[in-house]
């Protein structure tokens, strides 16, 4: 389990006063990967590329909705995975300009 039900894992809507669980800091993390993955996408000349940002960030973003609307935590693998994998593609990114 990804210890999601930890009180230092919660973050407070004060315009309910109801608990949101962000699982730690997963929700954080893979929302700087969607925006690393925006980035991606709307800078690809390359369709095959273009295409491949535009479903990993769709991928991230189910993951995001899960976390937030469903309370299920991804496993810290798939998130270093993911982050991984967007690193290698923002290197080129990075060393293309």
């Amino acid at each position: 389990m990804c210890g999601c039900n930890s009180k230092s894992s919660k973050v407070y809507r004060s315009s309910k006063f109801r608990t949101v669980n962000t699982c730690g800091k997963k929700a954080s993390d893979l929302s700087n990967e969607r925006n690393r993955l925006a980035i991606l996408f709307n800078t690809a000349t390359d369709k095959e590329l273009k295409e491949k940002y535009g479903k990993l960030k769709s991928e991230v973003e189910a993951l995001i909705k899960s976390i937030y609307s469903d309370k299920v935590c991804p496993e810290a693998e798939l998130i270093f995975e993911i982050t991984k994998e967007v690193d290698y593609e923002y290197s080129k990114y990075n060393n293309a300009r």
